[in-house]
């Protein structure tokens, strides 16, 4: 091959080589540098939005559903707030029960213990009082209290309906039991609800302990829950004098009160303290 066919051809490579550039310049330039412009619609067709790089495409809304139906439920009337106060009380009425082991003073409002005083024990050792497992004081719950559903028997106007089985001579009683006598009273009212109330005490005269009987005149409705608490307030002052720590106070099943630390307390005492 001589000197000029071969300058010949090298021409012909930069000449293609500047070609092939140009062309891939002509094409980057229309088709990848090129804005991006929405196609128009044919006359005729609903005009359709653009939707530029910046704006991101939005779901069309879901239809609105129609709101569920709405079942209401109607409660029967509720309590009142305030607790009765000692006063009222001892105006509705109140049965007396002693025995050598206990004074017990039951207020007609609420068939609640208004007193329930230990003769064998006192307050503390540094005062000769008996110990009264009723807190006698204004605010405060009393025990024996019945609550069925949302209502409470705390201002409930208890009638003494019979006294061991006898219709009582008077409205209230007053009871002194032998050393081996029993008392049985039987109170009878209505709840707020309507719901008629049976409350049955009976009372020992050799133990502390007592049974309580409840009935409803009729059942409550599904889901609502009967029960009794014994309300009892320990005062930040008696606790530092008696034992020093919080604790807990219970009868056991000889007659003898306990006074148990809330720490070595078990699960299942504490929860017997719970208030609902």
């Amino acid at each position: 091959m001589s000197v000029t066919e071969t300058s010949r051809e090298n021409n012909q490579n930069k000449i293609l080589a500047v070609a092939l550039c140009l062309l891939v310049a002509f094409l980057y330039t229309n088709f990848v540098l090129a804005p991006k412009h929405a196609p128009t619609p044919p006359v005729g067709s609903p005009a359709v939005p653009a939707v530029t790089q910046n704006e991101s495409a939005k779901a069309p809304a879901a239809p609105a559903q129609p709101a569920a139906p709405v079942t209401v439920v109607s409660a029967p009337p509720t309590q009142g707030v305030a607790h009765p106060t000692h006063d009222e009380l001892v105006a509705a009425g109140t049965s007396f029960i002693e025995s050598d082991k206990t004074k017990i003073v039951i207020s007609h409002l609420g068939a609640r213990f208004l007193n329930f005083k230990l003769s064998d024990y006192r307050v503390d050792a540094s005062h000769d009082v008996a110990l009264d497992l009723s807190d006698n004081l204004d605010g405060v719950a009393r025990p024996l209290g019945v609550y069925a559903g949302n209502v409470s028997d705390e201002r409930v106007a208890y009638s003494l309906v019979s006294v061991n089985g006898a219709a009582p001579g008077a409205k209230t009683a007053n009871v002194k039991l032998a050393a081996d006598g029993k008392a049985i009273l039987e109170f009878k009212g209505t709840l707020p609800s309507g719901v008629g109330i049976t409350k049955k005490i009976t009372l020992s005269a050799d133990s502390y302990l007592f049974n309580v009987d409840v009935e409803l005149s009729s059942p409550l409705p599904a889901g609502q829950e009967v029960w009794i608490e014994w309300n009892r307030r320990f005062h930040v002052q008696t606790a530092s004098r008696t034992t020093g720590l919080p604790h807990v106070t219970y009868l056991d099943g000889f007659d003898k009160i306990h006074h148990v630390p809330e720490a070595e307390a078990s699960a299942a005492l504490r929860d017997l303290g719970t208030t609902r």
